[in-house]
């Protein structure tokens, strides 16, 4: 530490930092303070010995989805022999750039689309960020899948008689009431949860109820089934696909 002249100094951490104008490593940096200079002619020296493989001055910033800090940028990234990712979109994305787009639209998450392209979750992200078509929020992987049309009419009745779709807000659930065990077990094999209270007085059975809430599933369970719907519930399923189309941004399968 002494031979980088850090001895009895006082290493102002707010106020007093002089910047400097220098090149190190084979570029021109503007460093905020003389401390970050000497770290970076130290971390030079060591990079010519061979003991570090390269280094970097304010390489990368980190974002946190929290409060305080939002983010933090360390002062310098010393690289080993560790290859970097390259810091540019991969060019894949582009190519397909009407599939990623549909596939997002359609409900599918950036881990999703990014496992099956090779990429990186940030890089989804922001790519999608560059198109203008980023959700304010993540949604959840899809879970309900109805193709049966004879599936899809049993469950439109049951909606009919015994079924809610309810908007509260930014979000829409569709809740189907039965004492039927065997009901409620056919409709969760689509997805779904079912939940169990207590006993009515007078009963002696429990109280089922079937309940799909998750954004992508509810939307695309309702473009399959509002062609057949009537009355009070079509208007209720239109008004739902408007709300969960606007707020995430989804659309149906072509």
């Amino acid at each position: 530490m002494s031979k980088m002249g850090f001895e009895n100094k006082r290493i102002h951490t707010k106020y007093g930092n002089v910047t400097v104008d220098a090149v190190v490593n084979g570029v021109r940096v503007q460093f905020k303070s003389k401390l970050e200079y000497r770290w970076a002619q130290h971390l030079d020296m060591l990079k010519t010995a061979g003991e570090i493989k390269d280094f970097f001055y304010e390489f990368h910033t980190f974002r946190f989805n929290r409060d305080l800090p939002k983010e933090y940028t360390p002062d310098f990234l010393i690289r080993h022999n560790i290859p970097f990712r390259p810091n540019v979109r991969p060019k894949i994305l582009d190519e397909f750039k009407d599939d990623v787009i549909g596939r997002y639209k359609r409900g599918e998450n950036t881990k999703q689309i990014a496992v099956d392209y090779g990429v990186d979750r940030n890089t989804v992200s922001h790519f999608l960020n560059s198109a203008g078509i980023r959700r304010g929020q993540p949604l959840r992987v899809r879970e309900f899948f109805i193709n049966s049309d004879i599936d899809i009419g049993l469950f439109a009745g049951l909606l009919l008689g015994e079924g809610s779709i309810i908007i509260r807000g930014n979000s829409v659930r569709i809740s189907i009431a039965n004492n039927d065990i065997n009901i409620l077990g056919w409709l969760a094999k689509f997805g779904g949860r079912i939940h169990w209270s207590k006993p009515r007085r007078g009963s002696p059975n429990p109280s089922g109820v079937w309940n799909l809430s998750r954004a992508v599933d509810v939307f695309h369970c309702l473009n399959i089934i509002e062609p057949i719907l009537f009355g009070k519930k079509k208007s209720m399923a239109c008004a739902a696909i408007k709300v969960l189309r606007h707020n995430y941004g989804l659309e149906a399968n072509s």
